[in-house]
């Protein structure tokens, strides 16, 4: 259903109003702890400078966005039929493992063009696995999923750290928590990540758009009731929602380990909350696959450059949760504002 003039200019001045009101509640904590607004900015607009390496800057930029990319692609699907995914951060860290598995075990076992597609398989199988429990669970007894697969997250991290710790553990690693380095047929640039991030992009789009799955999907997040008399099976779109969802989140964790670290280590050094930020990207997006890649692409650009955030300023990695955390609030606000607006100019 494509939006009137009168809705696109809700929903445009409903995410406008929202996020300067964000920005500015940050600007103000920003400013009473003492540091600099206009600074904080510079920082971040520096990702783009000097010219000459702009396209090194893009490339960084892009390849910190993909962990938060996958996961908020894969939570567009189960959104959008009301099944509250949080557990995106659980499903990452699993595909994350079993990317390393692939990357770094098998590695010299399969012939060197097969390794890359082998960790993507993997890594989305694991994520998939990971998050139909909580849809197996919420459809045969009515368990709560947020509850579910909230609490998974923090089994995927003791998993994570188990296997780092004491399975996986280089013992070259001069007493350092973590795995042998991946392959070099196992790691990933900007021109692979592309490649995976239009596949996914566009299927999820192709899916939601033009397939039954993704009709079903529409009715049930509209109206469970009529999704019921029309003998669309809950159970079945359900499952199939949360493994999607699921398998998307784990290719954001082989992202991590093939395109950013090259070897797993504990999981809280592995992900500063990827999967929780994919929520941000999902909402700030509206659960529109484009627009949820340009809202992952400037979340992307806040991590790349949180380490000099941190060196020239000090700023350390709360405040940029705390910032994630406002964008958040912006973006579910929004949707109440614009429901406000358009009551409103119906109304008038």
């Amino acid at each position: 259903m494509r939006l009137k003039p009168s809705d696109r200019l809700a929903t445009t001045l409903a995410l406008t109003a929202s996020l300067s009101v964000a920005l500015l509640v940050f600007a103000a904590i920003l400013g009473t702890h003492g540091y600099s607004v206009t600074g904080f900015a510079r920082v971040v607009s520096s990702g783009f400078w000097p010219p000459e390496n702009l396209s090194w800057r893009l490339s960084s930029i892009f390849i910190n966005s993909l962990p938060v990319l996958f996961p908020a692609l894969g939570l567009i699907v189960a959104f959008r039929m009301g099944f509250w995914n949080i557990g995106a951060e659980g499903q990452l860290l699993v595909g994350m493992a079993a990317a390393t598995w692939v990357g770094v075990f098998l590695a010299d076992r399969l012939p060197g063009a097969s390794v890359l597609p082998a960790m993507v398989v993997a890594a989305f199988v694991a994520g998939a696995l990971w998050a139909a429990g909580p849809a197996l669970l919420r459809v045969w007894l009515g368990v709560n999923e947020v509850l579910t697969t909230l609490m998974l997250n923090y089994v995927a991290v003791h998993l994570v750290n188990y296997l780092v710790e004491y399975r996986w553990k280089d013992p070259r690693g001069f007493g350092f928590i973590r795995t042998p380095p991946l392959h070099e047929s196992a790691r990933i640039g900007a021109a692979e990540g592309a490649v995976l991030v239009v596949l996914a992009a566009g299927l999820v789009y192709f899916m939601l758009r033009y397939t039954q799955l993704g009709f079903e999907l529409r009715i049930i997040g509209s109206s469970p009731k009529a999704a019921r008399y029309a003998g669309i099976s809950y159970a079945k779109v359900t499952l199939l929602a949360m493994l999607i969802s699921g398998g998307l989140a784990g290719l954001g964790g082989m992202s991590v380990v093939a395109g950013l670290t090259g070897e797993l280590m504990e999981a809280q050094r592995m992900s500063p909350g990827y999967g929780y930020t994919g929520i941000i990207a999902a909402w700030l997006g509206r659960l529109h696959p484009a627009a949820v890649v340009a809202a992952s692409l400037f979340l992307g650009l806040i991590y790349e450059r949180q380490s000099v955030l941190q060196a020239t300023m000090r700023l350390g990695v709360g405040y940029t949760m705390l910032f994630n955390g406002l964008l958040l609030f912006a973006a579910i606000s929004s949707t109440y504002l614009e429901k406000r607006l358009r009551e409103a100019g119906r109304l008038g």
